[in-house]
């Protein structure tokens, strides 16, 4: 015979005073003397990381000097400047227009002779002085043209 509970009034299993057991009643007991069940027991979780208990009552605000702030501050603004600086000097090379008219110096450039061009001695948007080369001119036809000249200056002479 088994016991079930472990007060002072367990009684053996299936013996015991009491009306038949009815629909949704259990094994017929009377619910005032029924064993109290205990639950099972559970485990306690894993013990966490917890800070102190000083140091939970105060606040998780970061609180930053003021000298940092200022210096932060300053950073900031030397970093805002810095890069304004540097998109008015990459910008300022360029032109752009709305109405496709452009404010420009445009030089005519004349040559005192012709001929076919050897040799360009300057890229665009060089900036150039008076007497320097800009291009070199193939000679043959100029020496066809004396030759041509001393030719005729000799034929003359004859």
């Amino acid at each position: 015979m088994q016991l079930e509970g472990t007060g002072e009034g367990a009684e053996p299993s299936g013996a015991g005073p009491g009306p038949a057991p009815g629909p949704g009643q259990g094994n017929g007991r009377d619910p005032a003397r029924a064993p109290v069940r205990q639950p099972p027991p559970v485990q306690a979780p894993p013990p966490r990381h917890e800070p102190p208990a000083a140091e939970a009552t105060t606040t998780t605000r970061v609180r930053i000097p003021r000298r940092s702030r200022r210096t932060l501050a300053l950073g900031a603004a030397l970093f805002v400047a810095l890069v304004a600086l540097a998109y008015w000097l990459h910008s300022r090379r360029f032109e752009n227009t709305d109405d496709a008219q452009v404010d420009a110096n445009i030089s005519n450039i004349g040559a005192r002779v012709s001929g076919t061009v050897t040799k360009v001695a300057v890229i665009e948007n060089q900036p150039v002085k008076a007497g320097d080369v800009l291009v070199e001119i193939d000679p043959t036809d100029l020496q066809v043209a004396l030759a041509q000249a001393k030719a005729a200056v000799a034929q003359a002479v004859a």
